[in-house]
């Protein structure tokens, strides 16, 4: 009777891990030089306003997030061509967002969007009148979820991913 339940228990086992090893990725492994791991620092720092520097144990899901952050800015800056009127409004808020935060409080973004534009959220959900209403923090925050924008960007033009 022992010998029976050693064996439900591996094969259980065995069954969880293959059902991981077909819905989750691998981990990244981020073996970079020391320099680069540095510079990878002041670039999670500057996307996300934090300081990371101080860290020393820790740092690959700070690397892990700002390597997504980075394939995803890069991917809309430069790859994405989207065809649909939102995706396209949508990646045109994105740009004009991220231009103005050089130079507005986002205070002033704030308003300066809310009144040109509708919330991202509305886009997404394919909604392109302006409600005339102040946005919230929260909307102005989805403009910097880079994931966020590319999954809806692509939804929109009907290419989601898995």
């Amino acid at each position: 009777m022992e010998q029976l339940g050693k064996n439900n228990t591996s094969q259980f086992v065995a069954a969880v891990q293959n059902i991981q090893q077909q819905q989750i990725i691998p981990r990244l492994d981020t073996n970079l030089h020391a320099d680069s791991q540095e510079r990878l620092i002041e670039i999670a720092g500057w996307l996300n306003g934090k300081d990371y520097t101080h860290l020393t144990r820790g740092r690959g899901n700070v690397f892990r997030k700002v390597l997504g952050d980075v394939v995803n800015i890069f991917y809309i800056d430069y790859v994405y061509e989207p065809s649909s009127k939102e995706s396209r409004l949508l990646k045109k808020m994105y740009l004009e967002f991220h231009k103005l935060k050089e130079s507005l409080s986002e205070e002033e973004i704030i308003t300066y969007l809310s009144e040109r534009y509708p919330t991202p959220l509305a886009i997404g959900n394919h909604k392109k009148e302006i409600s005339g209403k102040k946005w919230g923090h929260k909307q102005v925050d989805r403009l910097s979820d880079f994931r966020w924008l590319i999954q809806t960007m692509e939804k929109l033009d009907g290419k989601e991913r898995g």
